[in-house]
This record gives C-alpha cells, structure tokens and sequence, in this order.
C-alpha cells in the first residue's frame, strides 16, 4: 500500500510538472502572439501616421466630398506613405471634413484601416438622412466589390456592412468610382471598375446588404454615369484607357445598365492614368461634367476641334446631355510630378443642399477644393475671364517648367 501511494503521488507530480510545462507553454505562446500584435500595431500605426502625413505628397489616392445635412463637407481619401504603391497594405482611408461656417478644413484623421489589407477607391453618397460610403481595395476576398459604412449623424459614426452578391462576380475591380443613386422604385445602385477598359453597375433592393451585378459593361474605366429620367435610361461619359475618333467615349443604356449601347463619341477629350471625369445632376435639373483637356502621362493634347486649350472644364447640359455650355476653370494646378497643364486628376463633383457646387481635386500639391453655384456656369462674362486666366497660369506654368 506504501509502495502504492507513492506511486500514485509521483504520477500526481509528473502530471503537475507537464501542466506546469504546458502552462509554460502556452503563456510563451500568448507572449508571442502580444508581441507580433504589437508589432503590427506599432507597423499600422506608422503606415497611418504616414499615410496622413504625406496626404498630399503622393498621386496614390483619390476623394470623395459631399455636404451631409448639417452642411458639413466630408472628403475621404485613400492615402499611400511615399515611395509605396497604392496596392500596398499600408494604404488607408482618411477623412477631412470643412465645417458649416468654417474657411479651414479640419486636419486629417485616419477613417478606416484593414489590418494587413488594402484600402482604396473611394465613393460617398448622401442619400436623405443617410450618408452611405463605399470603400475597395485589394484582396478583399472572391466577389466582395467594397465595404460599406452607413451613417445616420452626418459621418460621427457608422455601421459597417459587408455586401453580399446574389451570384459570384466576375470581371470587376472593388474600386467603386464617382457615381451611387437610388431610382424610384427606392434600388440602390453603385458604379464600380469593371475589367480592362470598362465599368459597370451593382444594384440592391434591400439596403445595401445584398447586391446584383446588373450584367452591362460600359467602354471605358472609371466610367461616370448619371440617370437620365426614371425609365432606366442612363448616360456614361468616357472614364479613362479607351476613346472614339480621338475623343472619349460615351454609353447609353435603357435598362438600369443590364446593357449598354456600342459607344459613340463624347464632346470630351479622352483621358488616361490618375485622372477621371465626374458627372452629376443639379438641383436645376441640369446635367454639369467636369475634366481635365490633357492627357499627362501619355502627353497627349485635346483631339482637333477642342476650343478650351488644355487646362480644365466643366460642362453644363440642360437637355440630358445632348449639348455642352463648356467653361474653363480659372484657378486649377498641375499634377505634382506631371507639371505640363493643370490636372483635376481623380476629381469629385458634388452639390450642396444650399446649392453650392463643389470640385475636390487630387494629384496636386496641395488639393484643391473649388466652390461656385450655377449662375457663374451661365455667366458670358465669367467665360470669357476665365479663358484669359487659364492661358497665363499656362503660360507661367510653361515658364516656370
């Protein structure tokens, strides 16, 4: 029995020594794993801080602006550290916001980090009390086009939403462009990057949580597209990487994008890498575009017949876009490291609730954000002056190389 009971009290130690052991163990383990998220979280602080940072010393990003309802404007950038692609995990989307009242935007802040993820590409759409937000990026997984985030105060918080398709997408890049609207039967619908030379349009009938891929593509990439009534009838003006005759290209579909017409030649001049076109519909109605005139990295001026130099315009349509009242811009910069013409490069076109039309520039140092309501589109006089001021900031771009 002696022998017994130190046999049993030896085999009770052993057991006590291997969960000491395995204790042992598994607190390295956990003291491993605290020490590689630290590590991550001092790498993402770092990539954040630099993204912020060199907001505006980088063509790697693109904005959005919009005015919520307490007439806020918000801009979301995606934002890549120097030197760094924006395919890298470091890229992130930060906010800047201009207060109602305010001549100073506030200072950047960090909006939304994918830990060991890509953000990129993104698209704000005020919809009544609702500020939705669609976010891409890279590798975000097989047929996942964006990340959404859905505010009810104006932007101060949001809930996010993983959007699910109704069948797997193909052909497509998660990088949401300029356009998202609702038609009104109360569908929401989101203009994405397609493969190659072409966009197309999702579609959800239950708030944004699943999504259908509406089957067309247009002929260009970051197409913008905007409703021409409430039949299904849709125009895309160009994007970018392809063109007709010279100039860029222009769709027409009459079924909410699940087709779109053989493209035709837009009264625009065709454009090429970090720079897109963006269209809206006015208050009034009116349809107003907004582009640049070079094509910078390809150094490729306005096709024959383009009477705006190469600087940049916006366009005022008052019958659906089927004729262009153009205006040059008067105050616009050049690309950072393109330095040839003025560039708008991946712009955004916005109306407030006031009425007050909004351009948010990227790929310039720094940004620009410029601010007019419709009756100085309309103005003879304003035409005339901002022609004389775009050819000397041309002319002084020129000079000073």
């Amino acid at each position: 029995q002696k022998d017994k009971k130190i046999s049993e009290l030896q085999s009770d130690d052993d057991a006590d020594k291997k969960a000491i052991e395995d204790g042992k163990a598994e607190i390295e383990r956990l003291n491993e794993e605290l020490t590689k998220a630290q590590s991550d979280d001092e790498a993402d602080k770092k990539a954040i801080e630099d993204g912020i940072k060199n907001i505006n010393n980088d063509i790697q990003f693109a904005s959005v602006v919009m005015n919520p309802n307490n007439g806020d404007i918000l801009a979301i950038y995606f934002s890549t550290p120097v030197g760094k692609a924006e395919a890298d995990t470091s890229t992130t989307f930060v906010q800047a916001r201009l207060r109602y009242g305010s001549d100073e935007w506030d200072m950047p802040e960090l909006l939304f980090k994918t830990r060991g993820g890509n953000d990129q590409s993104a698209l704000i759409f005020t919809d009544k009390d609702t500020v939705w937000f669609f976010g891409g990026g890279r590798n975000l997984g097989d047929g996942v086009p964006f990340r959404i985030l859905r505010s009810t105060d104006n932007g101060q918080t949001w809930t996010l939403i993983i959007p699910q398709m109704d069948h797997p997408l193909t052909a497509y890049m998660a990088q949401p462009i300029t356009t998202a609207f609702r038609n009104e039967k109360g569908e929401l619908f989101v203009a994405i990057d397609g493969k190659g030379p072409s966009s197309l349009l999702l579609r959800s009938q239950d708030g944004g949580y699943s999504w259908h891929d509406m089957g067309g593509r247009t002929s260009s990439r970051h197409s913008a597209i905007v409703p021409l009534d409430d039949e299904g009838n849709l125009l895309s003006i160009g994007g970018k990487n392809n063109g007709v005759n010279g100039w860029n290209a222009q769709n027409i579909s009459h079924d909410w994008g699940a087709t779109w017409e053989s493209p035709t030649q837009s009264p625009f001049p065709p454009l090429g890498t970090a720079q897109r076109p963006c269209i809206i519909r006015l208050h009034s109605g009116a349809l107003l575009a907004v582009g640049d005139s070079y094509m910078h990295k390809k150094k490729i001026a306005p096709p024959a017949g383009w009477k705006y130099g190469n600087g940049c315009y916006v366009a005022l349509s008052r019958d659906n876009g089927k004729t262009w009242k153009i205006r040059i811009l008067p105050v616009t910069l050049p690309q950072h490291h393109r330095v040839t013409y003025p560039s708008l490069g991946y712009v955004t076109l916005r109306q407030g609730h006031d009425g007050m039309i909004h351009i948010l520039t990227t790929t310039n140092y720094p940004g620009i954000h410029i601010e007019f309501n419709e009756a100085w589109l309309s103005a003879e006089e304003n035409a005339v002056k901002t022609s004389k001021i775009t050819e000397c900031l041309s002319e002084e771009t020129n000079k000073n190389g």
